[in-house]
């Protein structure tokens, strides 16, 4: 009896798979699937299952259900060894993705040493998938020289000595960027601590707004309270015009200057200028009533 699986099948399985219905998929997978065990000796009928078992590991892993993958595949092929090239990279990739490693190198082994595999063209897409994209990206580099010695048989010594130098190289240059990445950080530490420290010194160093405020009105008030009662004190036009001249002093000082930078020698210099100023002014009009 022939089988009612073929390739309409794998590509409903697709659109399933696109159209985010992964328990349907799946089980549609895993059905068709069982019947392709029972037809095995038809050539095509392997292709499909290969494709079908593709496709429900797919369906699994976005079913957050990866765990059940190497169950799956084992019952599928009898045995993960038995398993071809693309199932066996789709199940080591997956389980690097979830961080599971030691599922990875078990699987890895158990493939990798099979003889039967050793004499398959594709042998080596397998062994670049485990060491380049899974023990890479973990800085296993011992792992990887132990994996090349495994599969010398397979490989060969030529190619056992080019995957060694390729490793070293990749070592090398992976210390490379830890040290830069090391270096960057310190730097960046060392000038986020000078920021910290600079601001806290700045903060410590400049007075509050409050602070500043009162100083100001203080003195504002001390000074004008003594040139209000001189001048009420004097006797004379002169007095009188001096004690004017301090109000506008202080009036300046207090009110349009900054106070962190008064002293008593920029107050006098202030003095000087305004005495100068007020007899250029008003000395001829007082002669010219003395007159």
């Amino acid at each position: 009896m022939a089988p009612r699986v073929d390739l309409a099948v794998i590509n409903s399985c697709n659109n399933l798979l696109l159209d985010k219905e992964f328990e349907r998929c799946y089980e549609i997978c895993g059905t068709c699937i069982s019947e392709c065990l029972n037809h095995l000796e038809v050539p095509r009928i392997a292709s499909i299952r290969d494709s079908l078992c593709l496709i429900a590991i797919q369906a699994l892993a976005e079913l957050n259900r990866w765990q059940e993958v190497v169950p799956y595949v084992t019952k599928t092929y009898s045995g993960m060894e038995e398993c071809p090239v693309q199932i066996i990279q789709a199940c080591l990739l997956l389980h690097h993705h979830v961080r599971d490693l030691s599922t990875c190198s078990v699987l890895a082994n158990i493939w990798l040493r099979k003889p039967s595999n050793m004499a398959l063209d594709d042998y080596v897409l397998v062994l670049d998938t485990y060491l380049f994209q899974v023990l890479y990206n973990v800085s296993r580099w011992d792992e990887m020289l132990a994996t090349v010695e495994l599969c010398s048989p397979a490989i060969g010594s030529s190619s056992v000595e080019m995957y060694k130098q390729q490793i070293s190289q990749l070592r090398e240059r992976a210390e490379m960027n830890r040290i830069e990445t090391l270096a960057t950080q310190a730097q960046q530490d060392e000038q986020t601590e000078e920021m910290k420290k600079a601001s806290k010194e700045s903060a410590v160093a400049k007075p509050s707004l409050k602070k500043y405020l009162e100083n100001r009105l203080s003195l504002c008030r001390f000074y004008a309270v003594k040139s209000l009662t001189w001048m009420r004190n004097s006797t004379s036009s002169v007095q009188f015009q001096n004690g004017a001249l301090l109000v506008i002093i202080f009036y300046l000082l207090f009110t349009r200057a900054n106070a962190d930078f008064l002293s008593w020698q920029t107050i006098w210099s202030l003095w000087s200028s305004l005495v100068k100023f007020w007899k250029a002014m008003f000395a001829p009009l007082h002669q010219s009533r003395s007159d």
